[in-house]
């Protein structure tokens, strides 16, 4: 159905924890995205605004990348999550390479904490009774707080701005200091072991296990981004740093403080 006057459409929704069902999950994400573009055509609206994340650059390599805005995204073979995004990625950009009257805009945020975030990924930090490593991989994250990814977006859609922006705290916080920061025991497991051991756990519905083995890439393999020229176009000041977001999220989920 059209709707008159409808001049932008920022598009947030897609399913981030992991179903059981990936079928199902796959098309939720892409048909609701195909969906969102061919409303976005039917109202010929100046600009679509879309959601994807940095995820987008979780790759086998223990070497920070530091992708920029203008990188291709990486398909991850088996977390359906970054898979459906890079799907996403690439018919956002055949529908802005075929619909050049429309702005089109893609906002990649890292690791979103905050008071009204609650997903699997801050779940696994808060609720975990410790935080499990890949062996001695400890790689250096990315966390921006909601309030500034919000403003990211708000000044995409203000300004007009199209292409791709990433949305991320300063600086990055290894995956150890996560772990005292938030006060618990860090505990390095062999791939060999912790993988099937989490697939199993998976598979039966085991509390606390909320996605496949492929989760645990994320904190495995470092998956870095500037911002660089995010800031430059949109003008953005000071993010919040990645460690007093980690703390905001303890402090968030009432932990006790560290001794």
């Amino acid at each position: 159905m059209e709707r008159e006057g409808v001049q932008k459409i920022v598009h947030l929704a897609f399913i981030v924890d992991a179903l059981h069902d990936k079928r199902l999950m796959h098309e939720i994400n892409i048909n609701g995205t195909r969906n969102i573009l061919a409303a976005a055509l039917r109202c010929k609206v100046r600009q679509l605004v879309i959601a994807s994340s940095a995820s987008v650059f979780l790759r086998p390599t223990q070497v920070p990348l530091w992708n920029r805005e203008d990188d291709l995204p990486y398909p991850h073979p088996s977390l359906e999550y970054i898979s459906d995004k890079c799907e996403l990625e690439s018919m956002v950009r055949l529908f802005s390479r075929d619909h050049p009257g429309t702005v089109v805009s893609v906002v990649r945020p890292s690791i979103v904490c905050g008071p009204n975030v609650n997903n699997y990924i801050s779940r696994y930090f808060m609720r975990m009774p410790v935080i499990m490593a890949i062996g001695r991989c400890r790689p250096e994250l990315q966390f921006v707080h909601e309030d500034d990814v919000a403003e990211v977006f708000a000044k995409v859609v203000l300004h007009e701005a199209g292409g791709f922006f990433h949305a991320v705290g300063e600086g990055t916080v290894g995956l150890d200091e996560v772990a005292r920061i938030i006060g618990k025991p860090i505990v390095g497991l062999p791939s060999r072991v912790i993988y099937p051991l989490v697939d199993l756990l998976w598979k039966i519905h085991f509390p606390l296990i909320e996605g496949p083995s492929g989760a645990l890439d994320g904190i495995r393999y470092p998956w870095t981004v500037t911002d660089k020229e995010t800031r430059n176009i949109l003008g953005l000041g000071p993010r919040r740093r990645a460690s007093e977001v980690v703390h905001l999220m303890k402090g968030a989920n009432r932990l006790p403080q560290n001794n």
